[in-house]
């Protein structure tokens, strides 16, 4: 899973408005299939991030992409099959309100 401290949400990360962040939340968490490139015809995306490629690991029938955000937080992501993603490319991914994860600064699990 994919960690995120909230405290570097600006910048690096962003959520929209309607998120429903629990009170006390000190940190994120995101599965790598949960998190989906953004394109044209995407919507619902609660969580956006711009992410610099650093690897692209080919898996069987899917592709997980090793990248990094703003901050030099490391974030890991799956994609289909082969993946045309290559090193240093910057792509912008996304997740729904369902797919997040919220957890207190003792790590316990908000939601």
């Amino acid at each position: 899973m994919n960690l995120l401290q909230m405290t570097k949400a600006t910048g690096s990360w962003s959520m929209t408005s309607e998120a429903s962040v629990p009170s006390g939340t000190a940190t994120l968490g995101i599965r790598p299939e949960d998190l989906h490139l953004i394109t044209d015809a995407s919507e619902g995306e609660i969580f956006t991030a711009n992410v610099k490629v650093a690897a692209v690991e080919l898996v069987g029938a899917e592709s997980y992409v090793h990248g990094t955000l703003a901050d030099g937080s490391d974030i890991v992501f799956r994609v289909a099959g082969r993946s045309r993603i290559e090193m240093d490319d910057m792509v912008q991914i996304g997740a729904k309100p369902s797919d997040l994860h919220y957890f207190g600064t003792n790590g316990a699990r908000l939601n």
